[in-house]
């Protein structure tokens, strides 16, 4: 884990086409936590106390400079990745949009501008807030 923490996400086409979310830590958490003695290990508070540290470390490295290594256009920025992105959104949301439309980002700019997550306002709603 300490490898991952440092690392940015790249995209992966594999993953994308199974429709596995979260790399890389849902690869440590999806299996065990559906089984019995898995769920009984995440719902230890000891266990949460220590995973809450790792997710803060992990938070800080996304909002770091480091972590928009995966940010170019041969990897998370390409036209492909993208688009498959953006219908996924579309998908979801039911409206017609590309990327630029749904998500807080300045093409224009390095990294797409991104410093931070964030969707732009839609008259659908969201469980989620930037």
């Amino acid at each position: 884990m300490s490898r991952i923490i440092i690392r940015a996400p790249t995209w992966s086409k594999p993953s994308y086409e199974v429709g596995q979310v979260g790399r890389p830590f849902n690869q440590f958490l999806n299996w065990p936590m559906v089984t019995r003695s898995g769920a009984a290990f995440f719902l230890n508070h000891e266990v949460n106390a220590h995973r809450k540290k790792v997710f803060c470390r992990w938070g800080s490295h996304l909002n770091s400079p480091a972590s928009a290594s995966a940010l170019n256009k041969s990897d998370w920025l390409s036209l492909h990745v993208l688009s498959c992105i953006a219908e996924a959104a579309r998908l979801s949301a039911g409206t017609p949009s590309n990327f630029e439309d749904i998500y807080m980002c300045d093409p224009s700019k390095l990294h797409h501008g991104y410093l931070f997550r964030g969707l732009l306002d839609s008259p659908f709603p969201t469980r989620y807030t930037t």
